[in-house]
């Protein structure tokens, strides 16, 4: 029994020992929660304050005035200028009114080492409070730090921040840059392209026609223009109707498309009248890929909703042979030569050369 009582008493003395520790503990943890202004003025207070008493009482011995001129340092320090101004012109008008009191008044500071030692324990307490004040500088710059590096990684976070938001910016520009750009692509493609049969349309044949027409006088280079229209193709669309119509161009200008070769250029330039330029060719060699197209025209079967359709056309041609020769005239002459194939009869090519032997398929 009495082993438990020691036992006890024991433990309450730990625990009164581990008091102390904890309550420092709880004091750090506690001064962490008090505002950095709160912290900061009240150590330029307590410098202000004991420098301003010590150097009223004893004048300027014993470090009273390191004191009072650290408040105002520590002040613009931690506050700034505002702060640190007014408190300046506060310890000087104190210093004044001390010196004043010392030279002018009453006041009479005797430097006597009997009657200063009768007085050791206002000396310690002023030592102490000196030792207090020294560390609370030590504290407030450690505060004022803390506080710079705060505001540095603030500041570093707001660049990083900036920077990413910078980041953003700059990947939403290049996207919409390449959306505007997709979207012209898209516009010019839609404005050189024939809507129905997806070739080049009038606009952009001709723009080719112009080019294969320079690149043709700078190299001293033949091209061919073959214009061909589908015979009777207001018939079809009176027959089977427009729908049908549509069926037939898409199927002709695939057909057509497909047997050309890789430098040949097709293009829709009417409602059922198609144009090809056939750069560095010769007539003769245009005539026989001509009658190849207008064979493969002829056989076309065309599967529609109403039925099978088929379909000829008449083709003309013309070729670049002359410098004086213009695209437009070239064009002129094929078509010249086309109506000279339509009224023959129809379902066959004709060339504009006369002395060239013309390639004939009656219908």
């Amino acid at each position: 029994m009495c082993f438990a009582t020691k036992a006890s008493v024991g433990n309450g003395q730990w625990a009164f020992t581990l008091q102390r520790p904890l309550r420092c503990v709880s004091f750090l943890f506690f001064r962490a929660s008090i505002p950095y202004p709160v912290r900061a003025g009240s150590i330029v207070f307590l410098l202000f304050m004991v420098g301003s008493i010590g150097f009223w009482n004893m004048g300027m011995i014993a470090g009273a005035n390191p004191l009072l001129l650290l408040s105002p340092v520590f002040a613009t320090i931690l506050f700034g200028k505002r702060l640190g101004i007014p408190l300046a012109i506060l310890m000087i008008v104190a210093m004044i009114l001390t010196a004043y009191s010392f030279v002018f008044g009453n006041r009479v500071l005797e430097i006597n080492f009997d009657v200063s030692l009768s007085f050791l324990p206002s000396w310690i307490t002023y030592l102490m409070t000196v030792v207090m004040a020294v560390v609370a500088s030590v504290v407030a710059i450690s505060m004022s730090n803390h506080h710079l590096e705060t505001a540095l990684i603030e500041a570093r976070k707001g660049q990083t921040d900036l920077a990413n938001l910078n980041k953003d910016l700059e990947n939403q520009v290049r996207i919409r840059t390449l959306e505007l750009q997709d979207a012209t692509k898209t516009a010019e493609q839609q404005a050189r392209t024939d809507v129905l049969t997806g070739l080049n349309n009038r606009r952009a044949f001709f723009e080719y026609a112009n080019a294969v027409d320079a690149q043709s006088r700078r190299y001293n280079h033949t091209y061919v223009i073959a214009m061909i229209d589908i015979d009777h193709f207001k018939l079809v669309n009176d027959t089977w109707g427009h729908e049908c119509g549509d069926v037939t161009l898409v199927n002709m200008a695939t057909s057509l498309e497909r047997a050309l070769r890789e430098t040949d250029i097709i293009g829709r330039i009417g409602g059922e009248e198609f144009a090809i330029i056939m750069p560095e060719t010769t007539l003769a060699e245009a005539a026989s890929l001509a009658e190849r197209l207008r064979e493969l025209i002829e056989g076309l079967v065309i599967k529609t909703s109403k039925g099978e359709i088929k379909v000829t056309a008449s083709i003309g041609i013309a070729a670049f042979e002359d410098p004086s020769f213009t695209v437009e005239k070239v064009i002129g002459y094929s078509d010249t030569a086309l109506y000279r194939a339509k009224n023959a009869g129809r379902n066959r090519v004709e060339l504009h050369n006369e002395g060239a032997k013309k390639v004939v398929k009656s219908a």
